[in-house]
């Protein structure tokens, strides 16, 4: 993985190569810091207009947090976006103040499809956190049940419903990246990596299922 920027990116960050080949860009922002994220979304929306791809991948991660009370629990500190463009991630911090109202304005937009796998939780506990709402949302699982006829992929997550959908081999997240920490200062490669391929899946997964819907 490479840290680096090129010319015609219009995204910052960390490069990686999903199994299929596809060059993928990853820039990362803090939602304290709402001017890269008014940016980075500024960007996206630009492309996806441009292009006429109005799918974005929409992915979480958790971890417990101190909720401010003396007990732990578990919020979302992440969340990833994918478009035509490449990967967002922003790491939210629920003691960091109000959040980005870009944010907010983009996921409400209404002619974006954000497409997410298992994410009903993951909105529940976006608006009571954060306040954040999603206006136009396809949970795959249920089109993937609905488009291929297979109840099982009710169950399914990222990687697994990719295999079923996309056809393609796709390794289980490494266990050192399942036990580690969302919320530290700051993010290690081999989470950059997994957070990226899991948006990526995601993002294509939802534009194969929604071309045969």
């Amino acid at each position: 993985m490479e840290i680096s920027s090129k010319p015609g990116d219009p995204l910052r960050g960390f490069h990686n190569v999903m199994s299929d080949g596809t060059k993928v860009v990853t820039e990362i922002v803090s939602d304290s810091d709402h001017g890269s994220i008014h940016l980075c979304l500024y960007l996206i929306t630009q492309n996806i207009r441009d292009f006429k791809d109005m799918v974005v991948g929409f992915d979480t991660e958790w971890t417990f947090v101190d909720a401010g009370t003396g007990n732990m629990e578990a919020r979302v500190v992440l969340i990833k976006l994918f478009s035509c463009i490449g990967c967002v991630l922003i790491r939210l911090d629920h003691k960091s103040g109000p959040v980005c109202p870009s944010l907010k304005k983009f996921l409400i937009m209404k002619d974006v499809i954000f497409v997410g796998i298992q994410i009903r939780e993951d909105l529940v506990k976006l608006k009571e956190n954060f306040g954040i709402e999603i206006r136009n949302v396809v949970e795959l699982t249920e089109l993937a049940v609905n488009v291929l006829r297979k109840p099982r992929l009710f169950a399914c997550g990222p990687r697994d419903l990719a295999r079923e959908v996309l056809k393609v081999g796709v390794e289980q997240r490494p266990q050192d990246v399942i036990w580690t920490s969302w919320a530290e200062e700051s993010l290690t490669p081999e989470q950059i990596e997994c957070a990226t391929i899991d948006a990526y899946l995601t993002y294509k997964t939802g534009k194969k299922l929604l071309s045969k819907d």
